[in-house]
């Protein structure tokens, strides 16, 4: 449905004249159409509760109608990843030609890692349609770059005559998108805003390429347009924050996400960047409030969302000196079907900051042994070791980490060791091979150490420079 449609005056009407009749506890007169509309309006604004009772009850008047089915299959496969009951609804449409009902099949299809039926049918729904082919080519393209399968849409949008109209300008930069042509992408929505420069979507699409390709300042700035035209896009906030949020601007990016939390009322992954911003403003018992109400709206089978709310309330509740309280959210994300070993290194690197050595050094040998020796936890130990000043095990780590991997990371941490331990030969040596190797984690373990200007490639020569003098 085109976001277009939902500001014409004939649907804004039809919509008062629904939310009015609800308001007046009487039944709105629609037909199955009208009903699917509605709903589809209120699942483009985030109320996805309310888009699926107003299909339930479309569902009960027009029990055969095509719409309401196809769309309740659709919300029921993306919003409860449930394909099958998603086919249920499918089957129950009484007009298998609807074109709407073959492009749910397909992308049910697709999603089941059936591809090759979903391209047999949709070929065949492509032949037996010859006047509708030009929207077709778009809309199966479409359905192809929504999962990622880049050659495939690009194959179908190249049999829509027009190159030049906003509907391919927008597959085509998606699918340089999903290539990961950042620059071709970036170029596409910027053309694709030329011929609407009041689009938020285009303007949303544009900041989502930026983000990507990692240009957070100017992804700040596509946000800022979008907002200049609806200033309550939650979209186009929550890019905002997340911006700020990734330059380290977090007294901004809190008021961003808190604006997004009271327009939208919230959802646990907003309440928890929100979070992570009082946190790091030291604001704790703020963050505590925030992630205890985050805990309580996360589905129970969000592992990893609870993992990362566990952990952020275990750091909360460790620098506000609660201990105790920060391990019971660590045995809480222990629990999860996540990494255990993570979170034996995360209990250990705790332990630590309260000198707690003993048990953080048996936590951390629980987490090595159980890995087996993985040179990703190893990595991690390392790292918590030297972060709380334990320089010299933290070496022994790191060292043992390069000899069982060609990755290189580990070299600008084995420099800094070297560097607190005033062992300036060992020190240089590792820097050099670092600056040479892994420039960038070099800059991020040294940042503060080097003056802004001196690129991370040249850190070693600097030293070198300073030394002759």
């Amino acid at each position: 449905m085109n976001n277009n449609y939902f500001d014409s005056e004939e649907f804004q009407e039809m919509l008062r004249n629904y939310e009015e009749a609800i308001n007046n506890g009487e039944s709105p007169l629609l037909d199955s159409d009208d009903f699917t509309s509605i709903a589809e309006y209120y699942n483009t604004k985030g109320e996805t509760e309310k888009a699926s009772e107003i299909l339930d009850h479309a569902i009960d008047i027009y029990p055969t109608a095509s719409a309401p089915l196809i769309m309740k299959a659709r919300m029921t496969l993306i919003n409860d990843e449930d394909d099958v009951k998603a086919q249920e609804y499918l089957d129950r449409v009484c007009d298998k030609t609807d074109l709407e009902f073959n492009y749910m099949q397909a992308e049910l299809w697709i999603e089941q890692n059936n591809e090759e039926e979903a391209a047999e049918l949709l070929q065949r729904v492509w032949e037996e349609n010859e006047d509708e082919q030009e929207d077709m080519a778009i809309e199966i393209a479409t359905l192809y770059v929504d999962y990622d399968m880049a050659e495939e849409a690009a194959m179908w949008l190249e049999r829509h005559d027009d190159k030049e109209s906003p509907d391919y300008l927008e597959v085509a930069a998606r699918i340089e998108l999903a290539r990961r042509n950042y620059d071709e992408s970036i170029r596409l929505f910027n053309k694709l805003i030329d011929t609407n420069p009041y689009s938020v979507q285009y303007w949303n699409m544009l900041t989502f390429a930026q983000v990507l390709k990692g240009d957070i300042r100017g992804s700040i700035e596509s946000s800022e347009y979008a907002l200049a035209i609806d200033n309550n896009n939650t979209e186009a906030i929550v890019n905002k924050a997340n911006g700020l949020y990734n330059l380290g601007n977090f007294a901004e990016a809190e008021k961003y996400y808190g604006r997004y939390n009271r327009i939208t009322r919230g959802d646990a992954q907003s309440l928890l960047f929100q979070a992570s911003c009082l946190f790091a403003m030291n604001r704790f018992q703020e963050a505590a409030f925030l992630l205890d109400k985050a805990e309580t709206m996360a589905d129970k089978d969000m592992h990893y969302l609870l993992h990362d709310i566990y952990q952020k309330q275990a750091f909360v509740q460790s620098r506000m000196g609660n201990l105790d309280k920060a391990l019971m959210h660590i045995n809480k994300a222990y629990e999860l079907p996540v990494d255990r070993n993570e979170i034996l290194v995360f209990k250990g690197h705790l332990l630590m900051e309260h000198n707690c050595v003993k048990e953080a050094i048996e936590s951390f040998s629980e987490a090595l042994d159980s890995s087996k020796g993985s040179p990703e936890i190893m990595l991690k130990v390392g790292m918590s070791l030297y972060d709380n000043n334990f320089p010299k095990h933290a070496c022994k780590i790191f060292k043992k980490y390069l000899d069982v991997t060609d990755n290189n990371i580990a070299l600008p941490y084995l420099a800094a060791c070297y560097h607190d331990m005033g062992d300036r030969e060992k020190y240089l040596e590792y820097l050099k091979e670092a600056c040479r190797l892994v420039p960038q984690e070099t800059e991020i373990v040294f940042d503060e150490q080097f003056p802004e200007g001196v690129s991370p490639e040249n850190y070693y020569d600097y030293e070198i420079q300073n030394e002759k003098q």
